[in-house]
């Protein structure tokens, strides 16, 4: 049975699981680079990127329930613009 604990701690909140499911394509998130390389992952490895940024950004892909999260050390100024050079990490928002 899986255990919900929450305690008003937003780092440790959440749920544990007893079992973790194979991974489908709803479980799978998809990590584009701005070379244009691109591939998919599972759930553990999203979450596990997720953990290891510093900086997260986020923003909604237009009306959809996907969101776009990259880390906003990766921003750089070049004149008078500002460029993301790096990877992004594509997650379907189910809330």
């Amino acid at each position: 049975m899986n255990k919900v604990n929450i305690n008003l701690d937003p780092v440790n909140d959440g749920i544990e699981m007893e079992n973790e499911k194979e991974n489908t394509l709803a479980e799978s998130a998809l990590l584009i680079a701005t070379d244009g390389q691109k591939r998919t992952v599972g759930f553990p490895e999203a979450m596990s990127i997720l953990k290891r940024m510093n900086n997260i950004r986020a923003e909604r892909l237009g009306n959809t329930d996907y969101v776009a999260l990259y880390n906003g050390d990766r921003i750089v100024n070049i004149g008078k613009g500002k460029f993301f050079i790096g990877s992004v990490l594509i997650l379907r928002n189910r809330f």
